[in-house]
């Protein structure tokens, strides 16, 4: 039995939470589990000797045959103790068994046996539970390769128990997530908690032997109103060995052999799901799971990725197996329950992040990519056939083909004629859906869309020497209203008729413009990317709404005026005229 207890003014004196520097220091265990301890393991319990803090004691929990682990530990940590346990039943259960020989401690530090912290890691994180008021909180996690890179500052999680990473992946930390945030999901490595929380909750559920035991333990953090925060300034670098395959997976609890990682991960998360919703959310999420699991799987079995498939299977008959089980847990977690589903959905992501996640890797990389036979991290072939993203490439020899063949896939590709017709009318039947009030209904007589008056008292604004509008003035009419009694012309005086012209035909006349003006320096596939941005920055600026006449015109000009400001200045490509034969497209 390891009994710790509270010491006067230790290690978190030197810190400035002034509160604590009067009273006793928290005491708290390190639990350090260790089954496959390899070269980091000495690291660990080197930088955790290393530790500021005064009131810091390790409980090493073992379940490797290696007789020296209790030498080894002595070696680098003198004064910690050590428990062994006969066989590898996961991570949650070595922590439970670590957790029945605490007694005393205010803190229970759960750290993996791949880590190094920082020498203030530990007060710092003790330092922020009591500012924050958190039960838990977990550190900035870097990578133990380079200490640069970010890997985890606390993760998030959608409805159907997906992670959320708040980082892009290869991020270099540079002090851009050094706020302290609330956080779903603490991520493994060093999770600080406090012990009457970890009472409450009666340790891990020894079912999740890995790879999901910290969203589980999560989870159930917030429904019993626990806080959950990340503290930047504890960093803590990770080798995160067994969610790179370098460990081995223990055998869960009623099965025979060791399962995939993948298998793992869905097991675990639709396990989650059934014990953690309550009873209508449940319901309704693991419908919505069920038919977009469905989907993956057609998309699986099409693109012959067969394991997936099997594991999308296995994890609801694993779920139907253990429903007894399941059915006891769901009631001790409605007894220790206090917060509602709908405040836990306000903590989440939205929507469904595997699928979001699969369009995302459709458009960058392809279906290979996409449906997991290939990973997101290895590096692709950016081959148009495959890839929307790919379809866009500036390669001025993509067009050049010799062979029949080579030219029919040309036809299936973004660039090709087809395409190009395909994405005008849909960029047109777009427009004509927003512009559906402007056609046929009146203006809105907001900004400048005020009826002008009659095509007469147009000419007069435009060429008189005195100007009613106020007071009076003597300045001279807008150019612009010389432009509108010359179209009048044409019009047959229905002035009304030339101001519609221009508010609605501005936006395709630009784009238009556009492909033009870049077609000397680019290909067809970003002449047509081109023209959706234009489309897009229309409708940012938001100016026929805001009965802005001269923004929209002034934007429908723009590539043309900039085309004729270009050649003037004789800058090359654009000193010439413009082809005759020049398409979006071609």
């Amino acid at each position: 039995m390891l009994t710790v207890a509270s010491t006067q003014k230790g290690g978190l004196a030197r810190t400035s939470l002034g509160s604590l520097m009067e009273s006793q220091v928290p005491a708290v265990v390190a639990l350090v589990v260790a089954a496959e301890p390899d070269g980091f393991f000495a690291a660990t319990l080197s930088t955790l000797a290393d530790q500021d803090y005064g009131a810091l004691s390790v409980l090493v929990v073992t379940s490797s045959a290696e007789p020296d682990i209790e030498a080894q530990v002595a070696r680098c940590l003198p004064g910690a103790y050590v428990s062994r346990l006969e066989q590898n039943q996961g991570f949650g259960a070595a922590v439970n068994h670590g957790l029945a020989q605490i007694q005393g401690a205010d803190f229970v530090l759960v750290c993996h046996d791949d880590i190094e912290l920082a020498p203030n890691a530990v007060s710092a994180m003790v330092e922020e539970s009591f500012r924050s008021n958190a039960g838990v909180v977990t550190p900035k996690i870097v990578s133990s390769i380079d200490h640069r890179v970010l890997l985890h500052v606390g993760q998030s999680v959608d409805r159907f128990a997906t992670l959320v990473e708040r980082i892009e992946p290869g991020e270099i930390d540079q002090g851009q997530h050094d706020a302290v945030r609330d956080v779903f999901v603490a991520p493994g490595g060093a999770t600080l908690f406090r012990s009457d929380l970890l009472a409450t909750l009666k340790g891990y559920d020894e079912r999740y032997v890995a790879l999901g035991d910290d969203l589980e333990i999560s989870w159930r953090s917030h429904l019993v109103g626990s806080r959950i925060v990340c503290a930047p300034a504890a960093v803590v670098a990770h080798a995160e060995r067994l969610g790179s395959g370098f460990a081995q997976i223990p055998v869960p609890l009623g099965e025979t052999e060791q399962l995939s990682r993948e298998r793992l991960y869905r097991r675990n998360e639709i396990r989650s799901l059934w014990l953690y919703w309550g009873r209508t959310t449940r319901a309704w999420t693991l419908v919505l799971l069920f038919l977009l699991n469905l989907g993956e799987v057609v998309v699986a079995v099409f693109g012959g990725d067969v394991d997936r498939a099997v594991n999308i299977r296995e994890s609801w008959r694993a779920l139907w197996r253990d429903r007894k089980t399941n059915h006891e847990a769901r009631k001790n977690i409605e007894l220790l329950r206090t917060v509602s589903d709908r405040a836990i959905r306000k903590q989440m992501a939205s929507g469904p992040v595997r699928l979001r996640r699969f369009i995302v890797a459709i458009a960058r990389h392809g279906f290979d990519v996409a449906r997991g036979v290939l990973g997101p991290d290895e590096e692709v072939e950016d081959d148009a056939s495959s890839s929307f993203g790919g379809a866009f490439s500036d390669d001025e020899t993509f067009d050049e083909f010799e062979t029949i063949a080579e030219r029919r896939t040309q036809r299936r590709r973004l660039g090709s004629v087809q395409a190009v017709s395909a994405i005008t009318v849909m960029l047109g039947v777009i427009f004509l859906i927003g512009s559906r009030n402007l056609l046929g209904a009146r203006l809105p007589m907001i900004g400048q869309l005020i009826p002008l008056g009659s095509w007469g008292a147009i000419f007069h604004m435009a060429t008189g020497s005195w100007q009613s509008a106020g007071l009076g003035t003597t300045t001279p009419g807008h150019p612009g209203y010389s432009v509108i009694w010359l179209l009048g012309i044409v019009t047959l005086g229905h002035v009304g008729f030339v101001v519609r012209v221009l508010l609605l035909a501005s936006l395709p006349l630009g784009a238009f413009g556009v492909a033009r003006l870049i077609s000397p320096v680019t290909t067809g596939r970003a002449r047509i990317l081109a023209v959706a941005a234009f489309f897009a920055t229309g409708l940012g600026i938001n100016a026929i709404s805001a009965g802005s006449m001269s923004t929209t015109v002034a934007l429908g000009a723009m590539p043309y005026v900039l085309r004729r400001v270009l050649r003037l200045a004789r800058v090359a490509p654009f000193d010439q005229s413009f082809s005759p034969k020049t398409r979006v497209g071609t």
